[in-house]
């Protein structure tokens, strides 16, 4: 089954190893630089649909979404978007 995906059919990339331990100690820092690198559209929407994939920490998710800043705000619209 194919991962989630985001504006014009596009999935997300997959996360490496060295990305998942960095996840789970910083998720903001992590995907900050992630997209910092253009391995990872910095949009909300791209953001949001690469936080449901099945490999990341879920406490890293859950953090991500729920700090305080605007840009996590929208990607937590986006997340919860795609849940019925």
């Amino acid at each position: 089954m194919a991962g989630p995906a985001v504006a014009g059919g596009m999935q997300p990339p997959s996360p490496d190893g060295e990305f998942l331990a960095a996840f789970e100690k910083n998720s903001k820092k992590a995907v900050d630089a992630w997209v910092g690198a253009g391995r990872l559209p910095g949009d909300a929407e791209a953001v949001a649909a690469f936080l449901r994939l099945p490999e990341l920490d879920l406490a890293g998710v859950g953090d991500y979404i729920g700090e305080g800043d605007d840009f996590c705000q929208k990607v937590l619209l986006e997340f919860v978007r795609h849940f019925d």
